[in-house]
């Protein structure tokens, strides 16, 4: 059973959560007020570049979600702040209920955040990686690893219900109701990185080709490259 790491029920749920995600943060949204089965099928992702200078890729899985990934550019200097957008909505025009499946890898839990209810996350590696080959790569630690905060236990949902073609779902289960609702929209900045969990300094990304592998907990992989230059 997932659990996850918070203040309170209360905080989590009518809080916006700000998390340090290394020099940068991690921020999304949990509350009760908002409006707007597990064996999946993955098919190739697309890719396409966008007008500013950014690309995204997205992969639709066969229960009917759709999972994307994006930067705000291609290329980027040491120590320049990398925008990296995650986004998980139902793409049918109907109320979509995906049962969670607690198979979350634990390589985007290290790149992402340290909350291990949240159904997708991502990782960032040094190097150029396809999915064939990212899970033999240790991810970068892109939080600060002196400022993970452990507190009260809380029971993670035991499914998610996703608006009609919209990415914001009700949380269904575990210490949730059916007022509580999260928006699977994840905006992340960061312009540096750990050496390990001991580490008390981030270092800059250094000049070379970056990997972006986002996933969900469904089995669906996004993935990106970006360049740091000298």
């Amino acid at each position: 059973m997932r659990r996850r790491n918070g203040n309170t029920i209360a905080a989590i749920l009518l809080l916006l959560s700000i998390m340090t995600a290394g020099c940068g943060r991690i921020t999304t949204t949990i509350t009760p007020s908002m409006t707007a089965t597990s064996n999946t099928t993955q098919p190739s992702s697309s890719t396409t570049k966008d007008n500013s200078g950014g690309n995204s890729a997205s992969t639709e899985s066969a229960n009917g979600l759709s999972l994307s990934l994006s930067t705000d550019r291609t290329t980027y200097q040491p120590g320049q702040e990398i925008a990296i957008i995650v986004d998980e909505k139902n793409t049918l025009s109907t109320m979509n209920n995906v049962p969670a499946t607690d198979n979350l890898p634990a390589e985007f839990m290290s790149g992402f955040t340290n909350d291990p209810s949240f159904p997708l996350g991502l990782a960032v590696l040094r190097g150029n990686y396809t999915g064939l080959n990212y899970s033999n790569v240790t991810p970068l630690i892109i939080f600060n690893p002196g400022e993970i905060y452990t507190g009260i236990i809380i029971t993670a949902p035991a499914s998610y219900s996703f608006e009609p073609l919209n990415d914001i779902v009700d949380l269904n289960g575990g210490d949730y109701n059916s007022s509580d609702v999260m928006w699977l929209h994840i905006e992340i900045r960061v312009n540096c990185y750990w050496l390990n969990n001991q580490s008390t300094s981030s270092n800059n990304f250094e000049p070379g080709v970056y990997t972006i592998v986002a996933g969900d907990e469904w089995g669906v992989l996004v993935i990106l490259h970006f360049t740091v230059t000298n």
